[in-house]
């Protein structure tokens, strides 16, 4: 996704391959995870990235990551338990994506099996 300063509307201001490197921007901060799932499934980093990426669209993660940035931080208590949802998270991802792998389904197709 671009962002919304760089709509059709800007586009002088906003050339093409910088609006690119913008929109990837938010995606980078997950290339460690999908290089580390890619490590312990043994898969190829194209597949994984595409399982891993999937599997956070269809469980909507970036509404769950968005959420964990809102929380309010009054205190460094506040901010370690903020800093420990989002590794959570992140680890809970990364695990449920090497079991998207381990199964050989697609992610709809994991995400509806009955077992």
């Amino acid at each position: 996704r671009m962002p919304s300063w760089c709509s059709a509307g800007s586009r002088p201001a906003c050339p093409d391959a910088l609006a690119q490197k913008l929109a990837a921007l938010p995606t980078l901060g997950l290339a460690l995870d999908v290089v580390e799932v890619a490590h312990d499934s043994k898969q190829p980093i194209a597949r994984v990235a595409h399982a891993f990426f999937d599997l956070g669209t269809a469980l909507e993660l970036d509404w769950m990551r968005a959420r964990i940035e809102e929380l309010p931080v009054e205190s460094r208590w506040h901010a370690q338990a903020r800093g420990s949802l989002r590794d959570e998270l992140a680890h809970q991802h990364r695990q449920l994506a090497v079991q998207v792998l381990a199964s050989g389904l697609g992610v709809e197709q994991w995400l509806a099996r009955e077992d």
